[in-house]
């Protein structure tokens, strides 16, 4: 429950806020409710308190405590300072042009916290001047080149024009909808704030001068049946976030508005690549019916599952001791037959076209990659040099600030800086993730001495139909337990990994992505293809062995099976 907090002074069209009667935690969400897809007079205090319509692009919250005698000076001059320092940047902000007026909230839970809103209005002169700085391309006019064909000719121009708005391929952004929009985004409101000299918006959030900030929603999501979407967050409910419109193409750009080139250009590659993906599976796809239609004309096959053929060719024991000589026909009839499926003539006819198909893809995505940036106006763009990150701002010893400094004896500048902190975390991280890759390699051996030792219990079974589906019974324990042990060493990573580049602590957002980015892949690699590379490489020579000359340790391996099988008899026993 909230109370508007009793002022004189006339704040505007804001007095509907009086109204807003929700609890503590849905207060902003009740501020962005009742703000968006409207404009508000804002008060400019620069103009002396004149009402305007004016719409908020952004949104600052901060708190404060009533003032009591008991509040110890410490706490009153962390205040103060916090104070400050929100003093100074708003200051700032509005030597810069920007509009700001601030509302106030009372909760009934808490009656000494007050929740403040600084209101940020950017003017069109402001943004046109900034764009003038930025060499920001407006585009004008509608292109007036024209191109006709027979094709036109024959079903009119007007049939030529509903058909291509249909594409999903062309992206229609050349034109601008509103001037403020076309400068303000939602992802480019941030930037009003967070770029400043001296103390930028998020160290003050890492102070705790702040405790939130955001753009407001241009509107809401809700959208009622029959009505047509009137801003992006609607028309992404309706034609994108949805499961049912997985085979609908993506609103390129609804995305790139709402979230941001970056995370368009991605979705665009997405569906790039799943649209080139198409004729990629038709090929795989008839291989795989070739591979079905030609499984009863291949001869190997129908050697296997020749029951003629039995006990014509031997293989050797599955197991150390326990094990004795096992027919191949009609044993793997089944195995045969599914093998010949996936790996057929035709697979090497789908590797061709799959090496080809690459090459194509990689050279049409360049393509469309260009179309985008040209009709996104991105061409031009050059990276800017990157802000500090707060985190890293915040760590940084007086010899890492000013690392020249005169020698108090010699006077001469030397420099002070030492780099051995950065390299003792470097080293500390090596020695984390090369602990963690060793894990996953255990993990990889623990299940492949849980397979062996499973498979020769099953195996010296005396049920017959026991030791049929050992083999089958084994293989599905030991992918489960290995598909368990990657799941939660990937979350493990996950965990892992942001907390080192956080304790590592790089100096910028790129930086820090990069870094965290390089460990993810690392790790994922060591946790999906370490079983991949044991099979291949390693697991018949040096550690299963081959019949006659099986591996042991210290004869570990009868151990093993023997206590492997009491705990399965053990196990079966007790159950019902």
């Amino acid at each position: 429950m909230f109370q508007r907090r009793k002022d004189p002074v006339d704040r505007g069209a804001y007095s509907e806020l009086s109204q807003t009667d929700v609890p503590l935690e849905t207060e902003s969400e009740a501020l962005a409710k009742s703000s968006t897809a409207k404009s508000y007079n804002i008060s400019d205090g620069q103009d002396g308190g004149g009402d305007h319509s004016r719409r908020i692009d952004y949104v600052l919250i901060f708190e404060t405590c009533k003032e009591k005698d008991e509040k110890d000076d410490e706490t009153k001059k962390e205040a103060e300072g916090l104070a400050r320092a929100r003093r100074s940047f708003e200051r700032r902000l509005q030597k810069k042009g920007l509009v700001l007026q601030r509302e106030s909230v009372i909760a009934e839970q808490d009656p000494e916290v007050e929740r403040h809103f600084v209101l940020i209005h950017a003017p069109w002169e402001l943004l046109a001047k900034r764009a003038e700085e930025m060499r920001l391309k407006l585009p004008l006019q509608p292109n007036d080149v024209q191109f006709s064909s027979w094709i036109e000719s024959l079903c009119g121009t007007k049939i030529l024009e509903k058909l291509a708005s249909w594409n999903p391929l062309i992206v229609h952004d050349a034109t601008v909808r509103e001037k403020a929009d076309y400068f303000m985004g939602d992802t480019k409101k941030h930037s009003l704030c967070s770029r400043s000299p001296v103390r930028g918006l998020n160290r003050l959030v890492l102070d705790g001068a702040y405790i939130a900030h955001y753009p407001l929603h241009e509107g809401t999501d809700k959208l009622k049946e029959g009505e047509s979407p009137v801003n992006d967050r609607q028309r992404l409910k309706r034609d994108w976030a949805r499961l049912g419109r997985c085979f609908k193409f993506q609103p390129y750009d609804a995305i790139k508005d709402y979230f941001g080139h970056q995370i368009g250009l991605y979705f665009a590659w997405l569906g790039f690549y799943t649209a080139m993906l198409v004729p990629l599976a038709i090929v795989a796809l008839i291989v795989f019916l070739y591979g079905i239609i030609s499984t009863s004309s291949h001869i190997p096959v129908q050697d296997i599952c020749d029951e003629k053929n039995e006990g014509v060719w031997y293989m050797c024991p599955l197991c150390d001791r326990q094990c004795s000589y096992w027919s191949l026909a009609p044993t793997t009839c089944r195995s045969a037959y599914i093998t010949h499926i996936f790996d057929n003539d035709g697979t090497l006819i789908l590797g061709l076209v799959a090496s080809i198909w690459v090459t194509l893809f990689l050279e049409f995505w360049k393509r469309r990659q260009a179309s985008i940036a040209q009709e996104w106006h991105t061409t031009d763009f050059e990276t800017e040099d990157e802000p500090f990150r707060p985190e890293y701002v915040r760590s940084l010893t007086e010899e890492e600030i000013n690392p020249f400094k005169p020698d108090p004896i010699t006077g001469k500048i030397v420099f002070r800086a030492s780099k051995m902190k950065q390299y003792r975390r470097y080293a500390t991280i090596f020695s984390v993730i090369s602990f963690m890759i060793f894990l996953a390699i255990a993990a990889i051996i623990g299940v492949l001495v849980f397979r062996v030792s499973t498979f020769a219990t099953l195996s010296s079974n005396p049920d017959r139909q026991v030791q049929q589906l050992a083999r089958i019974l084994t293989s599905g324990l030991a992918a489960f337990i290995n598909l368990l042990a990657i799941m939660v060493l990937k979350y493990l990573y996950q965990k892992l990994a942001l907390w080192l580049t956080n304790w590592e602590n790089p100096a910028t957002l790129s930086s820090f992505e990069y870094s965290f980015t390089w460990k993810m892949a690392l790790f994922e690699f060591v946790n999906t293809f370490a079983s991949i590379i044991y099979i291949a490489f390693f697991k018949s020579e040096l550690v299963v062995g081959s019949p006659g000359r099986y591996k042991r340790i210290w004869e570990l391996t009868e151990v093993m099976v023997v206590a492997s099988k009491a705990a399965l008899c053990n196990c079966l026993c007790r159950s019902p």
